[in-house]
């Protein structure tokens, strides 16, 4: 098997057994004759033994990716299951790999300020409109959209497996036509969606799953249940034209770029929120994060454009705001600190971590990738990325990337995404 020297290590304090015989009053420990060891018909309770003394979300990974009998043991127990599903993971950055092969993705650890062995491919090699429940979300050339769960984030797997999901097209005819009303080619077609959020992993939780969808220029809404629907809704959003959605406590909240904050029950919508922020500084983007401790937070996101006669449009984000939501006043509320939270803004559905449970994590900080911002059409020359420290106010750095893997995300961006277990 592929893990067992990566994992051998791990298990052997579980598995080595010495026998103990008397002899003449005495207790003499005589060694287990080495044999071969059947790692993949080790008894239950051994497995559960070991299962018990992983601490780390990676661990958990490793375990389930050993073989088929240990991701059942994971699979079926569901004492131990919700003990994994209990461990938070810090997100990993998806970026285009440096081969010269268009559908080659890897993972960036951003914690560990490296790229994994790993290399994903997925038939995609365009802009994700969103992961999110550790699912990517892509749109086609047909406005087909796909949803791609990533089998590993393992370091060291050579070749790796994934998940996909078809949906039906979001825009049933092409919205570019000619003089002749013959459809032509949009092509910036992998930008149609502004951002999309799942509501439940669509395998593991069908019943309550949601795809909802912002469509770029009119941000209105449309929905699907993967399951049950065999098209999308438009849901009519009161002519609010929405910049982010969350899921939170089994309610649908959007938000517009003036600070608009509405709630949907899947019934009718309600304003939380009626009145505009009001700022003198540019907003490029608003976000709507659940923070660690269940507050619904809102992130403003100020941005500076300009113009450079040899680089083209360029963009850098100059600071965050960040505002909890007051539900009995109803009214936001400015937050100066995160404390040992930290934030992962993109084109992701947005994510809160507690530092503490990652060693090099940096606390009271957002982690920010280059997105959509609605003005430019692709990413510019320079990558509006980095850590933004929320006490001093300032971006402690960009990340480093190769010069190769650089080059391609103008038109292939990157994006957060949550490693997780396929227990499917």
């Amino acid at each position: 098997m592929n893990q067992y020297h990566e994992n051998k290590k791990l298990f052997a304090k579980c598995t080595h057994t010495d026998i103990y015989i008397k002899k003449k009053n005495k207790r003499e420990r005589v060694p287990r004759k080495e044999k071969g060891v059947d790692w993949a018909n080790l008894p239950k309770h051994i497995l559960d033994s070991i299962l018990e003394k992983l601490e780390s979300s990676m661990d958990f990974l490793r375990f389930s990716g050993v073989c088929i009998p240990w991701h059942e043991n994971i699979k079926n127990n569901q004492i131990k299951r919700n003990k994994m599903l209990r461990h938070h993971y810090a997100p990993m950055l998806f970026i285009p790999s440096e081969e010269e092969e268009e559908c080659t993705w890897i993972i960036y650890d951003i914690i560990n300020n490296k790229c994994l062995e790993s290399k994903l491919e997925i038939p995609h090699n365009k802009r994700f409109c969103g992961s999110s429940e550790g699912w990517l979300v892509a749109t086609d050339i047909n406005y087909e959209v796909s949803l791609y769960k990533p089998y590993s984030f393992l370091e060291g797997e050579k070749s790796v497996e994934n998940i996909s999901i078809q949906l039906p097209s979001i825009c049933p005819k092409g919205i570019f036509y000619d003089s002749e009303d013959n459809d032509l080619e949009d092509p910036n077609f992998d930008f149609y969606i502004y951002r999309t959020i799942i509501t439940a992993d669509p395998l593991e939780n069908s019943d309550d799953c949601r795809v909802i969808a912002i469509i770029r220029g009119s941000f209105e809404l449309a929905l699907i249940k993967p399951v049950k629907n065999t098209s999308w809704t438009k849901i009519d959003a009161r002519r609010l034209q929405f910049r982010d959605i969350l899921y939170y406590n089994d309610q649908l909240y959007g938000i517009d770029i003036e600070g608009r904050l509405m709630s949907f029950d899947f019934r009718d919508w309600k304003y939380i929120i009626s009145t505009k922020l009001r700022t003198s500084d540019f907003i490029g983007r608003r976000y709507l994060v659940k923070s660690y401790y269940g507050d619904l937070l809102q992130v403003e996101r100020h941005i500076e454009f300009w113009y450079d006669e040899i680089n083209g449009h360029q963009r850098a984000t100059k600071k965050f705001k960040i505002f909890k939501l007051d539900f009995e006043n109803r009214k936001w509320v400015e937050v100066r600190s995160l404390g040992d939270s930290t934030l992962f803004l993109g084109d992701n559905s947005s994510i809160c971590v507690l530092a503490s449970n990652f060693v090099g994590c940096q606390p009271n900080c957002i982690y920010f990738t280059h997105d959509d911002d609605t003005i430019s059409s692709y990413p510019n020359r320079l990558l509006d990325s980095g850590i933004y420290n929320v006490e001093t106010k300032s971006v402690l750095f960009h990340f480093s990337m190769n010069s190769t893997i650089f080059a391609k995300m103008s038109e292939r961006p990157p994006i957060w995404v949550v490693p997780t277990l396929n227990l499917y």
